[in-house]
């Protein structure tokens, strides 16, 4: 996938860093020595002379620790070896105070790899040009040149120029992404694509790390995958206007960094509409009221990076004229001149999406939704289309099939990367179902998804899930229009038997809710839509979505309590 530079100039001042902000991320280990090799030397405050470091020495407040040509040291901090840093040559840090679990950078790089997962503490790294803090598991940092650079290999790192910005405003990169930092009177934020060598370097280091830690009885560290794996786990939320500006006011502004943080999603699906006027309506076009322009695309993509989200992007085919009951998956036509019609129609609009999408550096691209008709009749049309959005799009294909037959006749899986589908399965007979009910009848959609799968073997995604907050929500999860009293518990029960259903399946790949709101008022517990938002639905996905990715990696932590207990003496 090609580079893109976001930059933002902020003038920075160095080590703001309040260390209240922090309180009770103490550890017992100070920072001790793992393994080193060649010329390691530490500048001990109490004595006030360098001397040769010593692996037995714990690192104190007022120390200094640097490594000189060709030579590196090892680090473990935490009362269970939870963060091991290594040091490479020519590098100097010292110890944070006694309240922070963390070290300052002052030159050089430094590896790091987070062994056990946590949630209420936070690995500190203070650099020249401000604080990282640290709930990934595997990153590196490197001071040079009063500048610093942050490269996530896996999980994500927050940086502020300050405590206020950290606390409040930080810049996040997650993994496969580079952050730059630059500081001469004012701060450019310059995010890149992780290298391959660098990754490969970092998980070559980290497995022999995790293998010292075994020898100790300490921890059992398993590591595996790729730089860009695929497929990835996505937990994500659907962000969704139909304003032409929607994406860049006031409310939106402010809503969208709340689904950051109440879900702890770290995918987003990003969607536009464009409009045909019936069924048998061959011209698309954008609705000078309803689709968002490209203004507000483009700052809604900054402003997810901003938040180290990844992108789907999805351009929508919706209808003006919808009597009858007709929608999107109607659309169909009688002769060959009018289906070509319409797929050219079709494919100008998603070609010119799809530049969009490469333009800003889109993960996946989502080249349709819910076009049954059209996918059922006209496969081989699907087919030259897909082609021609990879000639335009570097990152992955995904189309999302509705749930209602088409999912199981799409016959063009194999050229996608991901088949989506529009998972409005009904999960109950009656407008007031239990949640045992709820719960059989999503495990037989899975067993019949699973069937499915097994035919053309593509990852599977939800990528648009959602349920009401009222009663009958889990019986006609597809009726936007229905009503009904307020049920908030049915909308998190209907939450509850997804995740738990499909989240460890291992051909099941990430789900995208419907729909977070762009302004946050229209919610809350006496809410009847499908947002989750100020309900118990978004603590429930917040839970989940704090969890491991089910197929990426397994950390699996093993404490020898007495051994530990004489190591933090």
């Amino acid at each position: 996938m090609k580079k893109i530079k976001i930059i933002i100039s902020i003038v920075i001042i160095a080590g703001l860093v309040s260390v209240g902000a922090y309180k009770g991320y103490l550890f017992s280990l100070r920072g001790k020595a793992l393994s080193y090799y060649g010329d390691v030397k530490v500048f001990k405050a109490d004595k006030n002379k360098w001397e040769s470091f010593d692996k037995s020495y714990k690192l104190k407040e007022g120390d200094i620790l640097k490594t000189g040509p060709g030579s590196s040291c090892d680090l473990i901090f935490g009362q269970s070896a939870e963060i091991v840093i290594k040091l490479e040559e020519n590098t100097v840090v010292k110890p944070l105070n006694k309240e922070l679990m963390g070290i300052e950078l002052v030159d050089g790089d430094l590896l790091a790899a987070i062994t056990t997962p946590f949630r209420d503490k936070r690995f500190t790294i203070k650099t020249p040009n401000g604080v990282c803090g640290a709930r990934g598991t595997g990153w590196k940092i490197s001071v040079k040149d009063n500048s610093t650079e942050i490269t996530v290999f896996d999980g994500r790192v927050k940086f502020g120029k300050s405590e206020g910005m950290y606390a409040n405003d930080p810049f996040i990169t997650r993994e496969g992404k580079t952050l730059n930092v630059v500081s001469d009177g004012g701060v450019e934020y310059n995010y890149g694509n992780v290298d391959e060598s660098e990754y490969l370097k970092w998980n070559e280091w980290a497995k022999k790390s995790s293998k010292q830690l075994m020898s100790v009885g300490i921890v059992d560290y398993i590591k595996t995958g790729e730089l860009d794996p695929y497929p990835v786990w996505q937990k994500g939320m659907t962000y969704v206007s139909w304003q032409p500006m929607g994406y860049k006011k006031i409310e939106s502004q402010m809503s969208f960094p709340r689904m950051e943080k109440e879900t702890n999603a770290s995918w987003v699906n990003i969607v536009t509409t464009w409009y045909q006027e019936g069924v048998d309506s061959t011209e698309i076009i954008p609705h000078p009221d309803k689709t968002p322009n490209e203004e507000a695309l483009e700052f809604m993509f900054k402003r997810a990076r901003r938040l180290g989200l990844h992108i789907m992007f999805t351009p929508l085919v919706d209808l003006l004229n919808k009597e009858g009951g007709v929608w999107r998956s109607d659309i169909s036509f009688h002769t060959n001149e009018e289906w070509d019609a319409w797929f050219a129609s079709y494919r100008n609009f998603i070609l010119k999406y799809a530049e969009v999408a490469e333009k800003n550096d889109m993960d996946i691209f989502n080249v349709g939704t819910e076009l049954y008709f059209t996918t059922s009749k006209r496969p081989d049309k699907w087919v030259e289309l897909i082609k021609d959005v990879r000639k335009v799009f570097s990152g992955r294909l995904i189309y999302t099939a509705n749930w209602f037959e088409e999912y199981k006749e799409v016959r063009f899986w194999e050229y996608l990367d991901y088949a989506g589908i529009s998972a409005y399965f009904p999960l109950a007979d009656d407008d007031k179902p239990s949640y045992g009910e709820i719960k059989k009848n999503c495990e037989k959609w899975a067993v019949e998804i699973e069937a499915w799968q097994k035919i053309h073997g593509k990852p599977v995604v939800f990528s648009e899930v959602g349920y009401k907050s009222i009663e009958g929500a889990a019986k006609e999860p597809w009726n936007f229009i229905s009503g009904g009293k307020v049920d908030i518990k049915q909308q998190y029960n209907c939450y509850k038997a997804v995740l738990e259903t499909f989240w460890d399946k291992e051909w099941f790949y990430g789900m995208y809710w419907w729909a977070w709101r762009t302004n946050v008022l229209i919610s809350g517990k006496f809410h009847r839509g499908y947002t989750p938002y100020d309900k118990p639905a978004a603590k429930l996905l917040y839970k989940w979505y704090m969890k491991p990715d089910p197929h990426k990696y397994i950390s699996k932590v093993r404490l020898v309590t007495d051994l530990l207990e004489k190591r933090a003496e």
